[in-house]
């Protein structure tokens, strides 16, 4: 076994599955990494406590994301009796998946709107004042 630290970007074979580990909340994902013209090489991903709970509301199957932590590379005996390898990786970081383009957007999915409108901000600006002092009443 290999304790090795690892940052990859990759996409999710399946969308990733919540579970429990004792009390702590974690999620367990697949990520296919592009190794070669022809070659991807598959890792097992799991993360454990609170940052599980964004993985699981946005992580997507297909989605291209970049995880890091601490990767472990082992050997182990299949079924047929032949040696076969795993990289394991607890993530410790890693980034959401990146939303597409409304041209993107518009042309795989064939809509017209935005699926993700700009919120409308609650900042009301104050044209006419020149600075703020606290003892203006508005």
């Amino acid at each position: 076994m290999l304790n090795i630290n690892i940052s990859a970007v990759g996409r999710l074979g399946a969308d990733p599955e919540g579970f429990q580990a004792g009390t702590t909340p974690a999620a367990k994902f697949d990520i296919a990494i592009k190794t070669g013209k022809d070659e991807t090489t598959w890792m097992k991903c799991v993360v454990f406590g609170k940052r599980s709970a964004p993985i699981l509301d946005y992580f997507k199957k297909g989605s291209k994301v970049t995880v890091a932590g601490n990767g472990r590379y082992t050997t182990f005996e299949k079924q047929d009796g032949s040696k076969g390898n795993s990289l394991d990786l607890t993530v410790m970081d890693f980034t959401l998946p990146e939303r597409e383009s409304k041209e993107e957007n518009a042309s795989r999915y064939s809509i017209k709107e935005d699926p993700y409108p700009a919120k409308k901000s609650n900042v009301t600006p104050f044209p006419d004042k020149k600075s703020f002092n606290n003892n203006d009443i508005y």
